[in-house]
C-alpha cells in the first residue's frame, strides 16, 4: 500500500488533512469574468497551481498579498532597522568581549628566569596571572625562537 505524503512548498512541513493551491485568475475588467488568454501570463501563474500550501503559508501569502504597496515597505523598513540594531547591539558586545579577553603582554624574561630559577609552570602563572598552559606553550615557542636564531647565525 502506498501513502502519499504531501508537503508544504513554502515552509516544507507535512500537510495533514487537504492542502490548498492558489491559483491566480487573470480577470477582464469589463465583464469581470476570469480571462481566457493564457497566453500572457507571467511564467509563475503558469506553474503555480501545482504548489500545496498548508494554511498557515496560505494565510501569510494573502496577506501579503493584500497588504498595500506602502505599508509592506514600511514594514520591511522597520525591519531591516531592528536589525541593524540588533546587529550593532550584537557587535558592540563582541567588541566588549574582545576588550576583556585581549591578551595581557607576557614578560617573557621574567618567565624564563623563573623556569631556569626552579619554578614550576603552575608557579610561574600563578606569578605573571595568567594559566599554566599559557605558560607552558609560550615558553616552548621562546625556546623555539631562540634556537632558530642560533641555527641562523651558523
Amino acid at each position: 500500500m502506498r501513502i502519499a505524503r504531501i508537503t508544504c512548498d513554502r515552509c516544507g512541513k507535512e500537510i495533514a488533512g487537504n492542502p490548498i493551491s492558489i491559483i491566480p485568475v487573470y480577470t477582464d475588467r469589463e465583464t469581470q469574468y476570469a480571462a481566457i488568454d493564457t497566453e500572457n501570463r507571467a511564467p509563475q501563474a503558469k506553474t503555480q497551481g501545482s504548489k500545496d500550501y498548508c494554511e498557515n503559508c496560505t494565510i501569510k501569502i494573502l496577506e501579503y498579498a493584500n497588504t498595500p504597496a506602502g505599508k509592506e515597505k514600511v514594514k520591511k523598513e522597520t525591519a531591516k532597522k531592528e536589525t541593524q540594531a540588533a546587529a550593532k547591539a550584537k557587535a558592540s558586545t563582541v567588541k566588549d568581549t574582545a576588550e576583556k579577553k585581549e591578551r595581557k603582554k607576557l614578560d617573557m624574561g621574567k618567565a624564563m628566569a623563573l623556569k631556569e630559577g626552579g619554578w614550576t609552570n603552575k608557579q610561574i602563572a600563578e606569578e605573571l596571572g595568567t594559566t599554566e598552559n599559557t605558560i607552558a606553550v609560550e615558553l616552548s615557542r621562546y625556546r623555539k625562537r631562540l634556537m632558530e636564531g642560533n641555527n641562523e647565525k651558523r
